[in-house]
């Protein structure tokens, strides 16, 4: 664009700022989810997806549109020691510094998962 202060969708950039600072990295199979933000807690929550982190781990969830699997990569600096997903202990797998795992949804059912470090 030869001039984007003349952008009509300036006002998402703040959103898309957020998204960026959280880690929130949407492709083809899931989620990478790589947090640039350096306070120990935090929290995100929108109408499709959230996220948050404190001192025992990170969790997050969406509020899926349809049926899916999803991949979650998620770097979180730390080797967890067990993942839930809608509170149920989940296959994960450690490759390199991403935890992976999968979750099965269903639209209009909220799916959440949480990767407990300690």
């Amino acid at each position: 664009m030869d001039f984007p202060v003349a952008c009509g969708h300036a006002h998402a950039a703040p959103w898309f700022s957020l998204l960026k600072l959280m880690g929130v990295h949407p492709d083809t199979e899931g989620f990478l989810i790589d947090p640039k933000i350096p306070e120990q807690k935090f929290s995100l929550q929108t109408p499709l997806l959230y996220l948050s982190r404190d001192e025992n781990g990170l969790e997050g969830g969406i509020n899926p549109r349809g049926e899916s699997v999803i991949l979650w990569r998620v770097r979180t600096g730390q080797i967890p020691v067990k993942v839930t997903v809608n509170d149920v202990p989940t296959a994960w797998e450690q490759k390199g510094d991403e935890t992976t795992f999968f979750t099965q949804v269903i639209g209009g059912e909220p799916c959440h998962w949480r990767i407990i470090y300690q």
